[in-house]
């Protein structure tokens, strides 16, 4: 019991102690992608033909709402950890694909190494 409350209490040290940092830092990252997406036509073009994409939506609701269902889920079990980490694994991957799609080939990259850091994914 003792062992279980004092991994509670590290898990809650490190989410507290990376969080202003992992923000920063995205915030650095998506201001560059922006300011990239910004200036890139083609890169512009692909990411409103994406949008405008109905099955691009459709699959994206679908992926936010299952997403929301597997990150909210209760318990402190290790098939509920495993479904929690394998929901942000899968979400990564997605940005991942839809960088690869807006041809920002130094984005994956950076994504990989900000929430591998911070997050502990």
């Amino acid at each position: 019991m003792n062992q279980q409350i004092h991994s509670q209490e590290k898990k809650a040290e490190k989410t507290i102690s990376y969080s202003h940092p992992f923000t920063i830092s995205m915030v650095i990252f998506s201001c560059i992608t922006g300011i990239i997406l910004m200036y890139s036509e083609e890169k512009r073009s692909r990411l409103n033909e994406l949008v405008r994409s109905r099955s691009f939506l459709a699959a994206m609701i679908m992926i936010v709402t299952f997403s929301i269902w597997t990150l909210n889920m209760n318990g402190d079990s290790e098939e509920v950890e495993k479904i929690k980490r394998s929901t942000k694994q899968a979400l990564l991957g997605l940005v991942i694909a839809i960088f690869a799609y807006l041809d920002l080939k130094a984005a994956p990259f950076f994504i990989i190494w900000i929430v591998s850091y911070y997050l502990d994914i």
